[in-house]
């Protein structure tokens, strides 16, 4: 989130300090912040949500909402409004908070942009929420292991990972949730 405004700002010296601090890949952090990109964003968020009220308004005046949010992105003033709360009762009652679809576009834009630039710096076994990984990914290389461990020790052995008790027997692995 930003919460400093550019346009409060007094000190030009703070805002090339800012836009200095805020370089990414040799741009500054606003040069991210494009129609292109911001549509693109819109578009993935609409996904599955074309016929919501939050959708249907925002596309009703298209242009005018991803101008606005580039130029408040730009300005390093955006801030997300209130989210929406409604409660759902299946399969237990539960509040649910959600963003608003102006606040969802704006996410998608930030997770796109921030997907590049930090996924290289995870480990290559981080699989939760990432492209092209996630569950089962990681039972595969937990079994990739553990077909290892048996290898190297040669016996069935059992390995206690946080609340996963893995049992490796000759022949096959079993793989019991602990309670």
């Amino acid at each position: 989130m930003f919460v400093l405004c550019a346009a409060e700002s007094d000190v030009q010296a703070g805002e090339h300090a800012v836009n200095a601090a805020m370089r990414t890949r040799g741009k500054p952090c606003y040069a991210y912040f494009n129609l292109q990109a911001i549509d693109r964003a819109y578009r993935q968020c609409r996904k599955g949500k074309q016929n919501t009220i939050g959708a249907c308004l925002y596309q009703t005046q298209l242009l005018d909402h991803l101008v606005t949010t580039r130029d408040s992105l730009q300005a390093l003033c955006w801030q997300p409004k209130p989210p929406i709360s409604f409660v759902v009762t299946k399969p237990k009652a539960r509040e649910v908070y959600a963003a608003q679809f102006e606040d969802r576009v704006v996410h998608h834009l930030l997770v796109n942009e921030l997907t590049g630039l930090l996924d290289a710096q995870f480990i290559f076994d981080a699989a939760s929420n990432r492209n092209n990984k996630g569950t089962h990914c990681a039972v595969n290389r937990l079994q990739y292991f553990m077909q290892q461990l048996m290898v190297e020790v040669g016996f069935c052995s059992w390995i206690s990972l946080t609340s996963l008790i893995v049992c490796q027997g000759p022949s096959y692995l079993t793989c019991l949730i602990s309670t």
